[in-house]
């Protein structure tokens, strides 16, 4: 009797898999949703003023490629750089929260 029961445990064991086979990550990998390119954060960093000086660029002409990147830090003053769809970087300078093109 216990043999039987022993067997049905390993049985139930054996078709049991801790990971997941490559069929199952196939099927995962179809239904993982792809986020567009344009919300991806680059590498750089976020600073306080990101937001500003993105409408700012807009506001000049620049469709933007990818978000505002914080190049500098200095006790009250921000340095951006905003790469522009058609290949252009713009500079803004953020003095006391207020933020212009840098020239």
């Amino acid at each position: 009797m216990m043999m039987i029961l022993a067997a049905g445990a390993l049985s139930a064991c054996a078709s049991h898999s801790e990971f997941p086979t490559e069929k199952n990550k196939a099927a995962e990998n179809v239904y993982a949703p792809k986020s567009p390119v344009y919300t991806q954060r680059s590498a750089g960093k976020a600073g306080e003023m990101t937001y500003a000086v993105e409408k700012l660029a807009q506001a000049s002409g620049c469709q933007l490629y990818d978000h505002a990147e914080l190049m500098a830090r200095r006790p009250g003053i921000e340095f951006y750089r905003v790469p522009c769809a058609d290949g252009r970087q713009m500079l803004y300078k953020c003095e006391m929260r207020q933020c212009r093109l840098a020239e």
